[in-house]
């Protein structure tokens, strides 16, 4: 059922993989050290006088860090071959949930302690995220319509590429 070349191996189109649980859960338990070692780094840089404001500091990096792991999926982008900007823009937008989380509505309701909480509610949400970006993914294969991602590649892609005019052309009366 699992074998060592399924790992490397490449998803075909119709194929399930059947390692993605073990992947996810990978991604959490990196989730959660990275997580651990932000929130360590910040206490060790504050010194010994650990207020409150640096307690939140503290609390948000670490959901952030959290949420941006998460979202990126370290093992299955590294065993894909996910491209750079693909995971810059899954870590930072996952580090923008996180503090968005952690400060909106975690730290106002349960204070910065509540780091498991944290991480909880935060799997939730991505796993809702993902769920949603999945299920939208076979609505539009199912339409025939391209993928969101593809849109979103596509936009960017015009947008990055620089307009040049052609120096003949702009000499020439029509």
């Amino acid at each position: 059922m699992f074998d060592d070349d399924m790992i490397l191996a490449r998803k075909e189109p119709e194929q399930r993989r059947q390692d993605a649980f073990a992947r996810l859960f990978a991604s959490v338990i990196l989730a959660v050290f990275a997580a651990s070692v932000a929130e360590a780094l910040i206490r060790s840089f504050s010194g010994p006088d650990y207020s409150d404001a640096m307690r939140n500091l503290a609390s948000g990096l670490r959901s952030g860090v959290f949420a941006g792991v998460l979202m990126l999926q370290p093992v299955d982008a590294v065993i894909e071959r996910h491209s750079i900007s693909r995971m810059l823009a899954c870590f930072s937008s996952g580090f923008l949930l996180g503090l968005a989380l952690q400060f909106f509505i975690l730290t106002p309701s349960e204070g910065a302690g509540a780091a498991i909480l944290a991480y909880f509610v935060l799997c939730l949400v991505i796993g809702a995220v993902w769920l949603i970006g999945y299920i939208s993914a076979v609505i539009t294969t199912w339409l025939g319509l391209p993928l969101p991602g593809d849109i979103w590649r596509a936009a960017l892609q015009k947008l990055r590429k620089p307009r040049v005019s052609d120096p003949d052309q702009s000499d020439q009366a029509p």
